[in-house]
């Protein structure tokens, strides 16, 4: 009788727990376990997009390359930015960057200058974009399409990596 007893409650704990599998999948909209599980670390979770690529051998002035900084983060959505430019012997880095309480944007064009054999200087555009979520991580393939069409403006094919990692409070 006893062995009857805790088969039944068994039977009742795995029925109970089939109902909140079940119950949890039609909440989330999801058509699997594994997936109704995990949407909510996806969710919560925090992304970093990084796209480069080269924009070609042309001489971009200082405000040639505001323009285009400013153009990448109206279409990302980012309005309250600082731009800064360094520079080094062969090289200048003008920087597009704001941060925010749900992410950060660095959007920044990089300038190599070389000497060619006719002794001309010519100048190599390097466009990088950076995107990072913080707590909100399911938003990332949308920024990440952003981005995308951002290189396709200037025609180029970027290098992109979509990165999710733990969460911003944690250590």
């Amino acid at each position: 009788m006893k062995g009857r007893y805790i088969f039944g409650r068994a039977a009742i704990a795995a029925a109970v727990l089939l109902w909140i599998i079940n119950a949890l999948m039609w909440y989330t909209g999801s058509d699997n376990v594994v997936e109704a599980f995990t949407s909510n670390a996806e969710q919560y979770g925090n992304a970093r997009i990084i796209a480069q690529g080269k924009y070609g051998t042309v001489y971009l002035n200082d405000n040639a390359k505001a323009i285009i900084l400013e153009d990448m983060a109206d279409k990302i959505g980012a309005g309250r930015y600082t731009i800064e430019t360094k520079r080094g012997q062969d090289e200048q880095t003008t920087t597009l960057y704001q941060e925010g309480t749900n992410g950060s944007v660095e959007c920044s064009i990089q300038t190599i200058e070389s000497k060619a054999a006719d002794q001309s200087i010519k100048a190599e555009q390097y466009f990088t974009v950076i995107v990072d979520l913080y707590d909100c991580a399911q938003a990332a393939p949308g920024y990440a399409d952003i981005v995308d069409d951002i290189f396709a403006k200037y025609g180029i094919e970027p290098e992109m990596s979509l990165s999710y990692y733990g969460r911003k409070n944690e250590k």
